[in-house]
């Protein structure tokens, strides 16, 4: 019998076995066609004998059912079946699988593979693809058992949905890669590896015996898979592994997997499923520390923007423990737990999870292996809607969460307690700091603030008052050892002499970052950037003055932009202007691309008004031939986007021009008042108002001061549909 295995996007794998080698194909058609195609594939020595023979069919319609044979040496090979499967749904249609972990114990010592896969069977919808949560194969994960413990009773199920499969601790058993990896076909290096179906990423871990195969390795790559999940929008994550983290089974706490629960939480994980505990336990909400965040005890509850992640064991396919002839007493009892309050729902029963994710709703139920009961249901749904949902709508049409300053660091605790002596209003003002910008993309934020300064002769800004004024010369001396503060380029600071710690030191360095970033997410959503061209005399008597921006000089700036980042990678007012005759009549006539068509992109936008505004607009009419748009009056030709930072104050306006079509930036809080206070009345305002663009310091708490302050949109995330042009 076929197996399917690898559905990924357009593409999916068909194994079979043979008990000699011969030349093997696959005849495929869609239902409805009359024709039949036929793909010819490759075979492989089995290490305890016989032939896998393995086709691989590309290019397939997503979501048409196909039927499929197979053949080797030309003769069709078991004629009586009529085998079929379905290609991937589009990315915004919904779909189901089913989840479960020790499935391979043999009937004769007590498991359920046989009364499963009766079950997966009957369902009224097939499953779009099943998850096996390791310990597939008792007692040790040898290819040999593979045919009379696992195939033999999911032939059906096999056979027309596709499976993705996790190494548990008996896969281990054994040489997992002459045996589990020769058995299945997985993406990356099939001890860990992700894929995505629709609105949701996947991702599957290989947890050993507990240990983890090539932790340190694999966590790397952990963090910068969950990095890319979030710089693209997924709606869902779901982390799949064998062993559990905290439990109130049979089976100790994992601490490896607990360690893993502040990157589950920092990059907003849903579920977290796993197998081992041969019972079905599902736990409330937790933090990244592994602490309850909210009780919601009992069956078929619905969840609303849950903010920690939910874990659940489902190693039921299994031998139950304390049941029949197994004798390690066990009977769940959540309330005698190690871990208070940790429980919503435990069942001791074979069962499987059967999962639906249709937008921004996930159900899932747990089913009973023996009759079809619902042992357990749930349901989350969350406010924003599915990444996919976005795609359609126009740029002006997002309400996304920014930093302000956002390349900025700590000023020496030295320096700040002197600025404060004198002024501490100044003092309080400046105190806060930002993770890299890079950092602040891969946690979904879509915008970013940079402050630039002229330096056209080099020099100017490579050495701060700031370190004299602390005694600090060894400071001074190891501050830009590579010497980036003495060559001529556009600077990258906040207050030249006093507030120069930077994530970069160049606006070169900071746009080959984000040139590198964009490489690595190229479907990322589009990110403004605000740019602010300072100059001025210095905070610091002595301090030097910061060069003054000419025509010149902005030329220069946009050639930095298309120099470092590629004009392919830049919305540009003329793109934006199209057929019209100005900015503002394309802006008023809703010409704004839609986010499809604006992803890998940044809109940069200079932050200025009065006399630099000017000459940064003058003799390029709508922008012609710029690279940002300016924050022009509403009345100008080249109004597109609007700085209004008050949105108590402003409200009516903002709402104003957002209506009309234009984007504009505001402010959730300034000056660190509003964080210190735990005030977000100010976020209330710029979500009611409609501006596109909210900036904050706070999208992670303050490390300077005690504060819980911290902005999000509900869920934990930054970016949804404008609740006030979006209907």
């Amino acid at each position: 019998m076929p197996y399917l295995q690898t559905a990924l996007a357009d593409s999916i794998s068909i194994v079979w076995r043979t008990s000699s080698a011969g030349h093997c194909a696959v005849a495929y058609k869609k239902r409805a066609a009359a024709e039949w195609q036929q793909l010819k594939g490759v075979t492989h020595n089995k290490r305890f004998g016989g032939v896998e023979n393995l086709v691989t069919i590309k290019g397939l319609e997503a979501g048409s059912e196909y039927q499929y044979r197979i053949f080797t040496d030309g003769h069709e090979l078991a004629q009586e079946k009529a085998f079929s499967f379905r290609a991937p749904k589009e990315a915004s249609a919904p779909f189901t699988f089913y989840a479960a972990g020790d499935i391979g114990e043999p009937v004769k010592d007590e498991g359920k593979p046989d009364k499963m896969a009766q079950q997966i069977s009957r369902l009224a919808t097939a499953p779009d693809f099943g998850l096996l949560l390791g310990d597939i194969i008792y007692p040790n994960g040898e290819s040999e058992g593979y045919d009379q413990h696992l195939f033999n009773y999911f032939a059906d199920v096999f056979s027309r949905i596709p499976t993705f499969a996790l190494l548990g601790n008996h896969e281990w058993n054994v040489n997992p890669e002459v045996n589990f990896i020769q058995e299945w076909k997985l993406p990356g290096n099939e001890h860990y590896y992700s894929f995505d179906r629709g609105n949701t990423h996947f991702i599957a871990l290989d947890s050993k015996k507990g240990q983890f195969y090539d932790y340190e390795k694999q966590k790397e790559w952990l963090i910068n898979d969950l990095k890319q999940a979030k710089a693209k929008g997924y709606q869902w994550l779901v982390v799949l592994l064998h062993y559990n983290g905290k439990s109130c089974t049979y089976k100790p706490d994992t601490e490896r997997v607990i360690e893993l629960y502040p990157l589950f939480a920092e990059y907003g994980v849903d579920l977290v499923l796993n197998g081992h505990a041969h019972t079905y336990e599902r736990l409330n909400p937790m933090n990244g520390e592994g602490v309850v965040l909210y009780e919601l005890i009992g069956k078929h509850k619905e969840y609303q923007d849950v903010a920690g992640f939910i874990s659940i064991t489902v190693g039921s396919g299994g031998k139950l423990r304390g049941v029949g002839t197994d004798p390690t007493p066990f009977k769940p009892n959540p309330k005698r737990c190690k871990h208070p309050n940790l429980v919503a729902v435990s069942s001791h029963d074979w069962a499987f999870l059967r999962v639906e994710v249709d937008g921004n709703k996930l159900q899932a139920e747990a089913i009973s292996s023996l009759n079809g009961e619902v042992l357990d249901s749930f349901s989350i749904t969350k406010s924003g809607v599915a990444h996919d949902s976005l795609h359609e709508l126009r740029i002006n049409q997002l309400q996304l969460i920014g930093s302000h300053n956002s390349y900025k660091q700590a000023i020496d605790p030295r320096l700040h307690r002197l600025i404060a002596q004198k002024d501490s209003a100044a003092a309080s003002a400046l105190d806060y700091s930002h993770i890299s910008p890079t950092e602040q993309l891969d946690m979904g934020l879509l915008n970013l603030e940079i402050d630039v300064l002229a330096d056209t002769d080099g020099g100017r800004y490579a050495k701060p008052l700031g370190f004299n004024m602390i005694g600090d010369e060894q400071g001074l001396q190891q501050w830009d050892p590579e010497g980036l503060m003495l060559k001529p380029s556009f600077k990258v600071l906040h207050v030249q002499e006093i507030d120069f710690k930077s994530h970069y030191k160049t606006f070169a360095q900071c746009l080959q970052d984000l040139k590198q970033w964009s490489d690595a997410n190229p479907d990322h959503y589009p990110v403004f950037i605000t740019v602010n061209a300072k100059e001025g005399a210095s905070r610091i008597a002595g301090g030097v003055a910061a060069e003054k921006f000419t025509a010149e000089v902005f030329d220069l700036l946009d050639q930095e932009l298309v120099k470092y980042l590629g004009k392919s990678k830049l919305l540009t007012p003329d793109e934006v202007r199209g057929k019209y005759t100005s900015l503002r009549e394309a802006v008023l006539a809703q010409n704004w691309p839609r986010v499809k068509d604006a992803r890998g992109k940044f809109v940069f936008i200079l932050d200025e008004h009065d006399a630099k505004r000017e000459i940064y607009r003058a003799k390029h009419p709508s922008l012609k031939g710029r690279m940002m748009f300016v924050n022009a009056e509403p009345e100008s030709p080249e109004a597109a986007i609007l700085i209004m930072n008050n949105p108590k104050s402003q409200l009516d306006q903002i709402q104003e021009m957002v209506r009309k079509g234009y984007i504009v930036r505001t402010r959730a809080d300034a000056n660190t008042a509003e964080a210190r206070r735990n005030d977000k009345s100010r976020f209330r305002a710029a979500q009611e108002s409609g501006a596109q663009i909210i900036t904050t310091d706070y999208y992670l708490p303050s490390t300077h001061f005690n504060s819980p302050y911290q902005i999000s949109f509900r869920g934990n995330t930054y970016v949804r549909p404008n609740p006030l042009n979006v209907k």
